[in-house]
C-alpha cells in the first residue's frame, strides 16, 4: 500500500543544465581530450630489483601538445604486494625492448593500473594501433 500524502513526486534532476554550470577554468584552453592511439603486448615489469613477467594495455591521450598514458597490466605481483615495494615509481619493458618509466596508481596481486605523463613517452612507444578514429 502506498500513502499519497508521502509521495514526494519525481527526483530532481542530478546536475545543473550546462549553461548554467561554473566554467572549470583550469580546464579552458587546453583543447578537448582525444584517444590517439593503444597498444598492448606481453613484458616486464621492472619495480623494487624486481623483473615480473606482465600482459600490458595502454591508452595514449592528447589533449592539445600534452600526452598523457594510461594502461593495466595483468600478471602474479602478489611479491610485490607481500614485500617491500618502493613507492608507485617502476619501469615497463615493452615487448620491442623499449622502456617507459610509470607510476602505478593501484596494485593487486594479480594486476595493476599505471599512468604515465610527458611528451617523450610518445615518442618511446613506436607504433601504435588506433582503437578508434579520434575526432
Amino acid at each position: 500500500m502506498s500513502d499519497a500524502s508521502t509521495d514526494l513526486g519525481p527526483p530532481a534532476p542530478d546536475a545543473a543544465p550546462a549553461a548554467s554550470r561554473p566554467q572549470n577554468r583550469t580546464w579552458r584552453g587546453r583543447g578537448q581530450l582525444k584517444l590517439v592511439g593503444a597498444r598492448n603486448g606481453a613484458g616486464t615489469l621492472v619495480w623494487s630489483g624486481r623483473a615480473i613477467p606482465a600482459v600490458y594495455e595502454l591508452d595514449v591521450f592528447a589533449q592539445g601538445e600534452a600526452r598523457t598514458v594510461q594502461g593495466k597490466l595483468e600478471g602474479d605481483f602478489s611479491d610485490l604486494i607481500d614485500g617491500d615495494a618502493d613507492g608507485g615509481r617502476a619501469r615497463l619493458r615493452l615487448d620491442d625492448g623499449h622502456e617507459i618509466e610509470i607510476d602505478v596508481v593501484d596494485l593487486e596481486p594479480w594486476g595493476a593500473d599505471f599512468e604515465v605523463k610527458g611528451a617523450n613517452v610518445y615518442r618511446t612507444l613506436g607504433p601504435l594501433r588506433f582503437e578508434s578514429t579520434p575526432t
